[in-house]
């Protein structure tokens, strides 16, 4: 006997316990078993339409993520060039030693001219050798701490026999000058 032609007497039989009666009910006849050609349909939830690109859409696209890669290759690019550039200022300072006898010279005399000390001259030195570089210009540090050595023969000083000449002003000057030329 299959257990759903008997679930309906069973638990008829099961109330009629519970409820204190001791006669037997009449039988129930057995409700009919649903079958998957009884049912009713179930409709299947529409699946949403997969947005379509149209051949315009689909170029500016291809555009767009072209405009973006040769963006990031020029990055790149600029990143190397620039990495370069740093690398051949830092091997130039370093062929240029402060140990060499004309730019030590030179040095102590644009030390007695202006009121900076030796290791701001060649720090602005070599800050005006990247400028000029960048510009397209390629000068060396001592090239640039000897011409602007020759603007002036002694320190110009104050009242008071102060220095008060300034390395960095003559300094732009000269790289204004060059850049212009």
């Amino acid at each position: 006997m299959n257990f759903q032609k008997c679930a309906p007497l069973l638990f008829a039989a099961a109330v009629l316990l519970l409820s204190g009666c001791s006669s037997p009910p009449a039988p129930i006849a057995a409700a009919p078993v649903p079958t998957a050609t009884s049912l009713p349909p179930v409709p299947l939830p529409t699946p949403k339409p997969v947005p379509t690109m149209t051949p315009r859409q689909k170029r500016a696209e291809r555009r767009a993520q072209r405009k973006k890669e040769r963006a990031e290759r020029r990055r790149v690019a600029n990143e190397k060039t620039a990495e370069k550039k740093r690398l051949a200022l830092a091997q130039r300072a370093q062929n240029e030693s402060e140990s060499d006898a004309p730019v030590r010279s030179v040095l102590e005399e644009l030390d007695w001219k202006y009121q900076e000390n030796a290791s701001q001259i060649i720090a602005m030195s070599d800050k005006g050798s990247e400028i000029l570089a960048e510009a397209g210009l390629t000068e060396s540090r001592t090239s640039i701490m000897e011409q602007v050595n020759k603007v002036m023969d002694k320190p110009l000083l104050d009242d008071n026999g102060n220095n008060n000449q300034k390395y960095a002003e003559y300094l732009a000057l000269y790289i204004t000058m060059r850049k212009g030329s």
